[in-house]
């Protein structure tokens, strides 16, 4: 849905005017004609008194939609066992690289 449609759509289910909605928006009717019949967009400021007159959420009020979806769920904790295992690795792999230099140190000194 686009934003002029969304426009009337809240307008219409709180019961309201384009005069009484300008009215209490300070601004003129045709404005509200204007947003609505997509011909004009309303200011930041005025969509913010917008989405409050028609008590709904600015991304309800701007896409139709009570909330935006995000890709990733930022609450799930991450999965940090590939790099606890790649650590423990490259760890051993130190540690039998310093006994085979030790070794062959001692070893070549015979």
């Amino acid at each position: 849905m686009t934003l002029a449609s969304n426009i009337v759509k809240y307008r219409k289910k709180n019961q309201l005017s384009q005069e009484q909605l300008a009215e209490a928006l300070n601004i003129s009717r045709q404005s509200i004609s204007k947003w609505e019949t997509g011909e004009n967009l309303p200011s930041i400021d005025n969509l913010i008194s917008l989405s409050g007159l028609l008590d709904i959420s600015l991304d309800e009020l701007i896409t139709g939609e009570p909330y935006l979806h995000f890709p990733y769920n930022y609450g799930k904790p991450r999965n940090r066992w590939p790099v606890f295992f790649l650590v423990l690795m490259t760890l051993i792999a130190a540690l039998i690289f310093q006994a085979f230099t030790i070794f062959m140190h001692h070893y070549l000194e015979l």
